[in-house]
């Protein structure tokens, strides 16, 4: 089980930046008296998460902390207890992210806009132009081709992927 002990991480030094912003730690008895005890893992970070995300494949969920700027989205990786910044600056306040169900891709939601990531090139590869005032939400077809925003101005917009440019 992935879960059941702390991996070797020896030699693993996280940069200063991510250290500042979580913390993996085993469920303590001790330490961690008000959670209950199926907790396996708590993982403190330095402002409250809004949001939680798995990936498809299940070792990897993000967290979204709207007013952490460029910390305010964390990728975390069960397996070995580690986490990455993937950004640098802030492009907005975010208010959602979504893994792609197939490809490599992060879906990257602020006030007006859906920034799509390409995870192993790291770069950006589209962004989604809404007409919403602010977007509360984000829903991805299982099959990656379409992408549904709602919005706190009653709005509901549908994107195809496939018409859809940089």
């Amino acid at each position: 089980e992935i879960l059941t002990e702390e991996p070797d991480n020896s030699g693993y030094v996280p940069p200063v930046r991510l250290a500042q912003a979580v913390k993996w730690t085993a469920r303590d008895e001790e330490e961690h008296k008000d959670c209950p005890k199926e907790t396996l893992i708590v993982i403190k970070h330095f402002k409250a998460v809004s949001k939680v995300t798995w990936h498809t494949k299940g070792d990897y969920f993000a967290t979204v902390i709207p007013e952490g700027d460029h910390r305010a989205v964390i990728i975390h990786q069960l397996s070995k207890w580690r986490s990455q910044l993937p950004f640098s600056k802030s492009k907005g306040q975010v208010q959602n992210v979504l893994f792609h169900p197939i490809r490599p891709f992060l879906f990257v939601a602020t006030q007006k806009n859906v920034r799509i990531y390409d995870l192993v090139k790291q770069e950006l590869t589209k962004k989604l132009q809404s007409s919403c005032k602010w977007i509360s939400s984000m829903a991805i077809h299982p099959g990656g081709d379409n992408v549904i925003i709602g919005s706190f101005d009653k709005k509901v917009q549908w994107f195809d992927m496939d018409l859809s440019s940089m």
